[in-house]
């Protein structure tokens, strides 16, 4: 038991698949807090990567990978929107919150990924 605990712990997510992080996101109880806007370790979608996990503008590091990976377009949208919308909510990003905001981004980041 303790071993299949250790392996999930040690699973860690990517930001691979938008669908994902989405259903990540809709798992969530009802206006559950799933992040907070301007802090790199308290994101959404650090929250989704796992703990130590780190989301700044336009990249993102997992723990104990040293080494910095692109965001895909649609992540760069939404923590752009987390950023600028989360001032309206004291920070706090709760999960309808988070869906309204990764509808927007999908569509501005599938749009600027086509230049």
């Amino acid at each position: 038991m303790s071993d299949m605990k250790r392996t999930q712990t040690q699973t860690q997510r990517n930001l691979d698949s938008l669908e994902a992080f989405r259903l990540w996101v809709e798992s969530q109880p009802a206006g559950a807090v799933v992040g907070r806007a301007g802090k790199a370790r308290l994101c959404p979608l650090a929250n989704y990567l796992g703990r130590g996990a780190v989301v700044r503008t336009g990249s993102y590091e997992l723990p104990n990978e040293f080494r910095l990976q692109a965001l895909p377009p649609w992540a760069k949208e939404f923590v752009f929107l987390v950023d600028r919308q989360g001032m309206r909510y004291d920070g706090l990003i709760t999960r309808d919150i988070a869906l309204q905001l990764l509808f927007t981004a999908e569509h501005l980041g599938s749009t600027s990924s086509t230049d």
